[in-house]
């Protein structure tokens, strides 16, 4: 299996060493990638001094690991992925399944190393921004909502800024508009910043809306045991909730710390992001399937109907019959 060393940060520096270790040939501000593990290209462009951006675009034949060591922890990594990348992190040089990573949105502190491989057969379609943490701080320090705990949100000796999402629907639109220009169209560069800048807009409203950040150090294997049980869930979303303890206990650590970390990757508690993704299961399933609510409320593990209604009332604003007459009249 081929291993690809590399690092990241907010100048494009590294874009050489990086084409060089994918066996790959720079032209402009493509590099161009025709070998046997992988085929595809990676777009580049500096944004602003203190922020770059790359597009990475590539098939995989074979599966290739990536070590990822930086030099420079004054920056975080926003990647939003929109493709089915299946993913295995390495602890300790062992492969452990991270699930496939389509429309997620992750923010990875550039403090952080990262051991992975991606699968063959993967199609990447990932759009990676890299921004110097005082360019945010600058930007967040006008706002109101963040001012109070900025100080220790960026410090690199109390925190580790970490998070794994969903794409927001804006965000999602964006990128596959996108996606449809070619890389060789009039302007691409100055349509490609543009959308680059309203991401980062979107990343902050995203985050401005939710709850207060959990200021903690953690390691890259924190993260990979996290993003695990993560997966696990939504593995279960058929069934009932696994429970803390055993969660905790894949994850090698406490349920105190386990719930902590939980809460600092994803945003919400073990248990509200086990049934918000069970919600939009059942949201997926009435768009895609012709399925009576009685039948999808027991398919989900419901304790009644009634229960299932009112769930999904809280998410949606509407019950899942009102949903799906809504979508018949579209």
């Amino acid at each position: 299996m081929k291993t690809i060393p590399y690092r990241l940060n907010a100048t494009l520096d590294w874009v050489e060493d990086f084409a060089i270790a994918m066996g790959a040939t720079i032209e402009g501000q493509l590099v161009n990638i025709a070998t046997d593990e992988m085929k595809g290209v990676c777009y580049f462009s500096q944004i602003d001094p203190q922020v770059s951006s790359m597009i990475m675009d590539i098939k995989y034949d074979q599966t290739v690991s990536f070590t990822l060591r930086n030099n420079d922890a004054s920056f975080l990594g926003l990647y939003f992925n929109i493709t089915d990348i299946e993913l295995d992190f390495l602890i300790d040089g062992n492969p452990q399944s991270s699930g496939k990573w389509k429309y997620r949105f992750s923010i990875f502190d550039g403090s952080l190393d990262s051991d992975f491989a991606i699968k063959e057969n993967s199609s990447v379609y990932t759009l990676c921004i890299f921004i110097k943490k005082n360019f945010l701080i600058n930007y967040l320090d006008k706002m109101t909502a963040f001012k109070p705990g900025i100080k220790d949100f960026f410090d690199p000796q109390k925190n580790t800024i970490t998070r794994i999402d969903r794409i927001s629907e804006e965000s999602l639109s964006r990128i596959l508009e996108l996606r449809r220009i070619p890389y060789e169209a009039p302007f691409y560069d100055y349509i490609y910043k543009s959308t680059v800048y309203a991401l980062i807009g979107d990343c902050i409203d995203q985050f401005s809306q939710g709850n207060a950040p959990v200021v903690s150090k953690m390691s890259s294997e924190d993260v990979y045991r996290i993003n695990i049980t993560m997966e696990l869930l939504i593995q279960s979303l058929h069934d009932d909730f696994p429970g803390i303890e055993p969660l905790a206990k894949i994850a090698f650590m406490s349920p105190t710390k386990y719930k902590m970390l939980f809460k600092k990757i994803t945003g919400l508690s073990v248990k509200s992001f086990f049934i918000k993704n069970k919600i939009e299961l059942a949201k997926n399933l009435l768009e895609t399937e012709d399925t009576d609510v009685n039948e999808l409320s027991s398919r989900l593990n419901y304790q009644s109907v009634s229960y299932f209604i009112k769930r999904f009332k809280e998410y949606y604003g509407m019950t899942p019959k009102e949903f799906v007459k809504q979508l018949h009249s579209v």
